[in-house]
């Protein structure tokens, strides 16, 4: 059974919490080769979801890491979500829910888009910078990145990830 944690992440600020594995007798469990997966939604049945990134920080010492970037964090309202933890092996197929629980993101007083402003026309976006894991959208969408004149199409995924490179304008 997977222990509950509930989690609390400043708007626009980078997020790491460090898990520690234990087995049965109290143990670190060894997690080399296993591999992990983390995610948060705004509810059970919501089918918008961000992932974390998962990074094994101590295979032998049963230690593991789940992280959210600063421009992540800064595109995601306030308020309460849920999220779990997964270790999963995928010769045997199991998997194992390690946490799971509530997180809840504070908003920020400063503005978290730190000034930049993100144009929003319907199904297309301007704004500066790559729109990969920074603007969120759904597949149709296009983007504008004012610094390098590229145009990006959403090919995949409703968060931030999925953007293509189109062509150079």
């Amino acid at each position: 059974m997977a222990i509950i944690a509930n989690l609390t992440v400043d708007q626009g600020s980078s997020y790491v919490n460090t898990i520690d594995l234990q087995d049965s007798n109290g143990l670190p469990l060894n997690v080399t080769g296993q591999l992990f997966r983390a995610q948060f939604r705004k509810s059970y049945q919501s089918t918008n979801l961000t992932d974390f990134i998962c990074t094994v920080t101590s295979a032998s010492g049963g230690n593991i890491s789940i992280t959210l970037t600063s421009d992540v964090t800064r595109n995601i309202k306030p308020g309460r979500y849920v999220y779990d933890v997964e270790m999963y092996n995928t010769i045997s197929g199991t998997c194992t829910r390690l946490r799971e629980g509530q997180i809840e993101f504070t908003p920020a007083a400063t503005d978290p888009i730190g000034g930049v402003p993100i144009i929003d026309y319907a199904y297309r976006r301007v704004g500066h910078g790559t729109p990969e894991t920074f603007v969120t959208a759904f597949p149709g969408y296009s983007y504008v990145d004012l610094d390098s004149n590229t145009l990006y199409y959403k090919m995949t995924g409703n968060s931030t990830t999925g953007w293509q490179a189109f062509v150079q304008l």
